[in-house]
């Protein structure tokens, strides 16, 4: 039996779903059961993401989600500069929290700094996530990241914008088992 695979993704893609969303689909306050399922019609390639995940969650397989203490702080503080109420960002972070726990993924508290291959401390710290779950694939819109990861991956993960996440995504929705 193969293990499922889990993702990484940096707090600007929790932004940019929530961004762009507006409250349109998630509501106010968020809610994980309001995360569209595939395929994702109208939706931000970001929040497209986070479908991929509940649906994987839902059904059993696809690819689990892991966060951190840290990525969750790093999105309240992008969306309090934003100017959104405390009580929508804490609501959106509980709910990211809620979809990485029913994911096979999970919440990490202290996560060991060990990784040490971007000059920004930060994208470290999301290195630092990746390593320690042993995650398949870093999901993120940080431009050193993905230089990091663009001709081989870092350490044998891919690191992909939330575009090509949706892309893939997509791709390995339509295809049908041979028979």
């Amino acid at each position: 039996m193969s293990r499922r695979r889990l993702i990484v993704a940096d707090a600007n893609v929790y932004v940019d779903a929530v961004v762009h969303d507006a409250t349109k689909v998630l509501g106010d306050p968020p809610s994980l059961g309001r995360i569209p399922s595939l395929p994702p019609r109208m939706v931000h390639p970001a929040l497209h993401m986070l479908g991929v995940v509940r649906d994987a969650t839902d059904t059993g397989t696809g690819p689990g989600l892991a966060v951190s203490d840290h990525i969750l702080l790093m999105t309240v503080h992008a969306l309090r500069r934003q100017g959104w109420p405390i009580e929508t960002t804490r609501a959106c972070a509980s709910a990211i929290r809620a979809l990485a726990e029913r994911s096979i993924g999970g919440y990490y508290t202290d996560v060991p700094r060990t990784q040490h291959d971007c000059p920004d401390p930060e994208d470290n710290l999301i290195l630092d996530l990746a390593a320690f779950t042993d995650a398949d694939l870093i999901v993120t819109n940080d431009s050193d990241l993905l230089q990091l990861g663009r001709v081989h991956g870092w350490k044998g993960r891919p690191i992909i914008d939330p575009h090509r996440f949706t892309a893939l995504a997509d791709g390995a929705a339509r295809r049908t088992p041979d028979t």
